[in-house]
């Protein structure tokens, strides 16, 4: 054979991971030819291809490149030399040395001056686009991309293989914008391109990028097919693909709601993920840890690895640990770090618009200034497409951050409700303790001690209920409200409320009367659920008069399940009713001195809200008062069978 057809057939075992008829192909060529030659050279960047599409460990890569870089710049030919710079390029850009690979990126573009390098153009410009995606300036990255996919077309390049490069990175570039539909469009027409020439290298990628996309477009469905799909390949366990599927894998648990799952599926080879080299893709696994940590509510986990990406990014400007840190802080009650926070991020964002209009202006004003109309046009044209991109973002940005800072006004004005609610209900009960607790030395008569320490029990009773209603308050109201959406047979609630209350409901005889169905359900959180009808019939015993009945039913009505609890008791007046649901509502005595903490009425209705209900009170003085509970009925009634 001669030397062109051995070098296809040496591209046949790279093609073919055939490892060893590669290195028998190679052993005997390269004593053929002599160092200095060109065919030697050919020989090394094949030996280089080889070692690059089958060992991820880019730093070996470098030395690898590194070590034969003088020879192929001092004897190879201008196509060689450009192979050898692009090559350099994606070496530095997995290892997030961005401006190495595009200085490698410019030196192999300026070797190309010559018609046989035209060809070359199409691959460059796939791979600077890739590096823009890579630092985040995705307006530059799709410039460049189209780019490449021109130059294809023009010079009449059908390689697939580059075809599916240009492709899946225009479909990544927008996938960072959200614009997940057309990422995927992008994803598919390169998966059809694959798949016709049946090359199953880039079908992980692919895969996994499609995945991706799915995902973050809500199409949890399509995007377990392509998991499963992803585990049909045969490769190595343990590659960079690997990683990304099992980051996938613990993404869609994640979106489908099973929190434990998914962190064990991240935690299962984040070891193999730290000792990556590519700063970005482990940032993206921690983030997906640090979210699945919130949701488990394991804070001290989450503020290891948030220790680890401060490390790692030096100061927190990024959008995605910027909405976890806020969210952090939300859930572990410092609200004004949560404030500070987010006014920090969105100066930043206003600085950089401000910085990037100004820049944009100054190179527009050098082109007319120099008389350069068609270049100045040009700087326009390529500024005013990079601040349209820019702007799109910071949009996004800047209403996310809008949204953040008046959620966390809100729940910062109901943290200080709560205080207050603290100091009026809290500190009287044990300041009436601290009094009663000073006389007992004083007290001759062990029956009037007997009482004082009664009035104590009742009063130590009544402050641990409102404990327990602010540690509720807490968790379900202002941390928010950690569902796990199921079908709730209220039936079965009301029998096991009964049951707990079957005490008090002995001590004034009330019989509890539960005609809701057995088979009537509604769509919600279970543990809500029954924190709100619990309340309501504690209230309803509370303020129930000796022998009296506690009557609880249903009905449907055009759009809605409703939900009554009704008794025969004290009632209350039309101005009490009115305040019932909100913080200025003030407890009363129950028929048989009972007392109440003020707040389980505003914690009943911010649940009911939760889960999408509303409630509302009728009441009328000494007779009786009655609790309806609305849910829609196309979303929350099923009956079942």
């Amino acid at each position: 054979m001669n030397f062109n057809e051995n070098l296809k057939a040496l591209d046949k075992c790279i093609m073919s991971n055939d490892k060893a008829q590669f290195e028998i192909l190679m052993s005997e060529l390269q004593p053929k030819y002599k160092s200095n030659s060109i065919e030697s050279i050919e020989l090394i960047l094949k030996q280089l291809q080889f070692n690059f599409m089958y060992e991820f460990n880019f730093k070996k890569l470098e030395g690898q490149f590194a070590e034969k870089k003088e020879q192929i710049i001092k004897y190879g030919s201008i196509v060689q030399r450009i192979r050898l710079y692009s090559n350099l390029g994606v070496i530095k850009t997995q290892l997030s040395e961005t401006e190495e690979a595009l200085d490698a990126y410019n030196k192999a573009l300026e070797l190309c001056t010559v018609e046989e390098t035209n060809r070359l153009l199409m691959g460059i410009n796939s791979n600077i686009g890739a590096i823009y995606n890579d630092i985040g300036d995705h307006g530059k990255a799709l410039k460049h991309l189209i780019l490449a996919y021109n130059y294809s077309q023009l010079y009449n390049q059908h390689e697939n293989r580059a075809i599916y490069r240009i492709l899946t990175n225009i479909g990544t570039s927008y996938m960072s914008i959200n614009e997940y539909s057309k990422a995927i469009n992008y994803f598919t027409i390169a998966l059809d391109t694959v798949s016709v020439y049946d090359l199953s290298v880039p079908l992980p990628l692919l895969y996994n990028n499609i995945t991706s996309a799915y995902i973050l477009n809500g199409e949890l469905q399509k995007a377990k097919e392509y998991l499963d799909k992803f585990e049909q390949i045969e490769f190595e366990t343990h590659s960079h693909f690997h990683i990304v599927h099992n980051r996938n894998q613990g993404s869609y648990l994640l979106h489908i709601g099973n929190y434990k799952e998914a962190f064990d599926q991240l935690i299962s080879m984040v070891e193999q993920v730290k000792q990556r080299e590519n700063i970005k893709d482990q940032l993206q696994y921690f983030s997906l840890i640090m979210e699945c940590c919130l949701e488990l509510n394991d804070y001290d986990t989450f503020k290891t690895y948030l220790n680890m990406v401060d490390e790692k990014i030096g100061t927190n400007m990024s959008m995605k640990f910027t909405e976890l840190r806020i969210r952090y802080y939300q859930e572990t009650g410092d609200i004004q770090k949560a404030l500070d926070c987010s006014k920090e991020y969105n100066e930043y964002l206003i600085k950089k618009q401000t910085e990037v209009m100004a820049f944009a202006l100054e190179d527009i004003t050098s082109a007319l200034s120099e008389n350069h109309d068609c270049i100045a046009i040009s700087a326009y044209q390529d500024k005013l497409q990079e601040l349209k991109y820019l702007n799109y973002v910071l949009e996004e940005d800047k209403s996310m951050l809008l949204g953040n800072l008046s959620s966390l006004k809100e729940e910062k004005e109901l943290r200080d409700k709560m205080i207050s609610i603290i100091i009026h209900d809290v500190r009287g009960p044990i300041g009436n303790a601290n009094q009663l607790l000073s006389l007992i030395p004083d007290i001759e008569y062990e029956s009037e001690r007997t009482v004082i320490m009664q009035s104590i029990s009742d009063s130590m009773q009544n402050t641990h209920k409102l404990t327990d209603d602010l540690i509720n308050w807490a968790r379900e109201v202002i941390s928010g409200l950690e569902s796990s959406i199921m079908d709730v047979r209220i039936h079965d609630c009301i029998q096991e409320i009964a049951k707990l209350f079957r005490d008090q409901l002995q001590s004034k005889n009330i019989s509890i009367n539960n005609t809701i169905s057995s088979d009537v359900t509604i769509k919600g959180d279970l543990r809500s659920l029954k924190t709100v009808f619990r309340n309501i019939i504690q209230n309803a015993i509370k303020y129930s008069t000796q022998g009296s009945t506690i009557t609880l039913s249903e009905s449907i009505q055009p759009d809605k399940l409703v939900f009554s609890i009704s008794d025969t008791g004290v009632g209350m007046s039309k101005d009490k009713a009115e305040h019932l649901f909100d913080s200025s509502n003030v407890s009363t005595l129950g028929t048989n001195g009972e007392q109440g903490t003020g707040i389980g009425m505003l914690l009943i209705k911010e649940l009911v809200t939760k889960n999408n209900g509303s409630i509302r009170c009728l009441s009328a003085q000494d007779q009786g008062t009655t609790f309806e509970l609305s849910f829609p009925l196309k979303s929350n009634y099923t009956s079942l069978e």
